[in-house]
């Protein structure tokens, strides 16, 4: 057939269709996978932070100021403030105040992303790292 004949029959219109739906109900599925294999409480996902953390400390070229801190980062990511990223909902964002921080800093921010990698079966694997920590100055 021409595809002027496809056209006018609606065969192009249909395998455009199907492969769009079949393309949105995989993703739908992926999506609600991640979605139920998500940390299921803040505790959770904090303490797998933390055991990345263990496996990776912070690096004294990039962080120096950190480096003496590390207890305080754990500290902050246990029990700081937690604030989700409204851009990227698997970005948070926790602070917590400290009392003997270096110069006039008051207060530990720590980035961590909340992420999944293909596992090898083709599941998905938390992927949950820090992004970057810092001192600041607050109030």
């Amino acid at each position: 057939m021409r595809a002027q004949e496809l056209r006018a029959s609606g065969a192009i219109k249909t395998a455009r269709s199907s492969w769009a739906l079949k393309t949105a109900r995989t993703y739908r599925n992926l999506f609600l996978k991640v979605y139920r294999l998500r940390a299921p409480s803040p505790t959770d996902a904090v303490e797998a932070i933390i055991q990345a953390f263990d496996r990776y400390p912070v690096d004294p070229m990039n962080h120096p100021e950190m480096s003496a801190y590390e207890t305080h980062l754990k500290e902050a990511i246990r029990s700081g403030q937690r604030k989700q990223d409204p851009l990227n909902p698997q970005k948070y964002r926790y602070a917590k105040a400290f009392e003997d921080l270096a110069e006039d800093n008051t207060h530990i921010i720590a980035i961590v992303l909340f992420r999944f990698s293909e596992g090898p079966n083709g599941e998905p694997v938390p992927n949950n790292f820090i992004v970057t920590a810092y001192q600041k100055e607050i109030g």
